[in-house]
């Protein structure tokens, strides 16, 4: 089962090579960086470096929880899960609090406005589960909202501004990489 579980992700992330590269420009100023994936490159043109990968990957919120006791209790951890999103999600919220406030003044929103968008927004759970451990996660994934589910932001102009990452992290290391000149669609 896990062997399947990893190609899957092998599959996906060959695929993040090949696309192309955008930026949307949130009303708030702040901009925020996707691809669109490429079945294939014309001669001449080159994929995407890992580091651009990974910039693009570390805008958002990764929640992860996993438990090797084979008597894990699910709901627990689902809680615990939510708890980690929800704080995650506050501290960007705090960072970004002043400069919205400052600049757009007509245009804020409270926390639990802030939080209850990342939550529809989010792209869920995803649960793995075995006879032994268990392993849930959960994402607010700027790829999947720019390409997807851009209407919600629409509808929620300026909020992105409380979602924004000024220095960005991948994997808990800071990305070399600290701009992007995409191809601006907003």
């Amino acid at each position: 089962m896990k062997k399947i579980f990893v190609i899957i992700l092998c599959i996906l992330c060959s695929s993040m090579v090949y696309s192309t590269i955008y930026e949307y420009v949130d009303e708030s100023g702040r901009s925020f960086f996707y691809r669109t994936s490429k079945a294939y490159y014309s001669k001449g043109e080159k994929p995407e470096t890992m580091d651009e990968i990974k910039f693009i990957n570390s805008q958002g919120v990764s929640c992860v929880i996993e438990s090797y006791d084979p008597n894990y209790n699910k709901e627990e951890m689902i809680k615990e899960l939510k708890r980690m999103y929800r704080d995650s999600i506050r501290v960007l919220y705090n960072q970004n609090k002043a400069y919205m406030e400052r600049n757009f003044p007509n245009h804020t929103y409270t926390f639990d406005e802030v939080y209850n968008f990342a939550e529809d927004v989010a792209d869920g759970m995803v649960w793995i589960g075995y006879d032994s451990e268990c392993c849930i996660q959960m994402y607010l994934c700027f790829q999947n909202i720019l390409t997807h589910k851009l209407e919600k932001v629409k509808k929620h102009p300026y909020i992105l501004g409380y979602l924004y990452t000024e220095i960005k992290y991948y994997d808990g290391e800071k990305c070399k990489l600290q701009h992007l000149s995409g191809i601006k669609i907003n």
